[in-house]
């Protein structure tokens, strides 16, 4: 029995992020339709068959636990070689997310059906590694990551829920993910991009990243 489950989480993105998060704080995932085609996507990116992709969504919507979150671990599971740069709108959100990365990959649980191992010494918040060579990097998406690169850039929640009716805020972190974050895939053909946010206007870094 312990075997097939071990399997099923392997296995199953949305089974895997099921248990994740009830793990870390008891959330209890719905069978709301939306997050099994969230998950089918979110798997298709994982696995490199999706190389774009924009996820949009009210808050409260669980896109950050998953898209963020219990993709990255998952995506250390099964490759721990991989570079995952996470940026968010704010230190303390990029802070908080890659705790709660690290949180799932030094679980007991997921430490049993996963050989991906923390590298000692190398296990700070915001900037840990793993034993293979891979990495999750967390700042905010103002921050400077000159030197940085990733196999993979997530970037959650770029901008506040108020920026709406601030259009230079729009406007600056649309310039900061042309000009700092869209060079920082160490592959451009083999590099994947996930912007994670809700929508705050029709000039936001979503609506900006649609019309390309």
């Amino acid at each position: 029995m312990k075997t097939d489950i071990h399997s099923l989480l392997r296995n199953d993105f949305l089974s895997f992020a099921c248990k994740a998060l009830r793990e870390l704080d008891g959330t209890i995932l719905s069978e709301d339709a939306y997050l099994g085609f969230l998950a089918n996507k979110l798997t298709a990116f994982a696995d490199g068959e999706i190389k774009r992709l924009i996820v949009n969504a009210p808050p409260r919507h669980l896109k950050s636990q998953l898209g963020t979150v219990c993709l990255a671990a998952w995506i250390l599971g099964h490759r721990s070689n991989k570079k995952i740069i996470v940026l968010a709108g704010s230190a303390r959100l990029a802070e908080k997310l890659a705790r709660t990365i690290r949180a799932i990959l030094q679980a007991k649980w997921y430490r049993d059906i996963f050989p991906t191992r923390i590298k000692k010494g190398h296990g700070e918040a915001t900037n840990f590694a793993t034993e293979d060579g891979g990495e999750v990097f967390a700042a905010s998406i103002h921050a400077n990551i000159t030197g940085r690169g990733g196999d993979i850039i997530i970037v959650d929640d770029p901008h506040d829920t108020d920026d709406a009716g601030k259009p230079h805020q729009l406007a600056k972190a649309i310039e900061r993910f042309n000009k700092n974050v869209k060079s920082r895939l160490n592959n451009h053909r083999t590099g994947r991009f996930l912007v994670i946010a809700h929508r705050v206007s029709d000039a936001d870094l979503s609506a900006h990243l649609l019309t390309r």
